[in-house]
């Protein structure tokens, strides 16, 4: 997480880089921001309150950083070409969504995409044909 962080001066910061934002179409929550890195896309999801429910989601994917709260998951943060999560899917937690996004999808949603424009992405989507995060209601 500390290269989420890093980006203090101008021309260093993540925001100069960052390729994708996800946000919940309820409320803005943001759930994930995805950036371009010398070591391919990394992502941040910010830590996020969940019901009983959904705790062992943000146990699994989060484990235990960071974390306040049983109800509250930690930070997350780590590339997307990581074996170990390359072939798999990303929780995205927030309060009004909740569930996996598939890194198959994340990496058609920045395909293209110019570092420092990035495409925002609220879930859930209005297009079809996308696996898609719970909606809590």
């Amino acid at each position: 997480m500390s290269h989420y962080y890093a980006g203090e001066k101008p021309g260093d910061s993540v925001k100069d880089s960052l390729l994708a934002e996800y946000r919940c179409r309820r409320n803005g929550c943001l759930l994930l921001h995805v950036w371009s890195s010398p070591n391919g896309p990394e992502f941040y999801a910010p830590s996020a309150r969940v019901s009983k429910r959904f705790q062992s989601a943000g146990q699994l994917h989060w484990l235990s950083f960071n974390r306040s709260r049983p109800q509250k998951t930690g930070e997350s943060a780590g590339r997307i070409n990581d074996p170990v999560i390359s072939r798999q899917w990303l929780w995205l937690l927030c309060p009004h969504v909740k569930g996996p996004l598939w890194t198959v999808d994340l990496r058609q949603d920045i395909e293209g995409v110019e570092p420092g424009r990035p495409v925002r992405i609220n879930l859930p989507r209005d297009t079809p044909g996308h696996t898609e995060p719970d909606v809590a209601l």
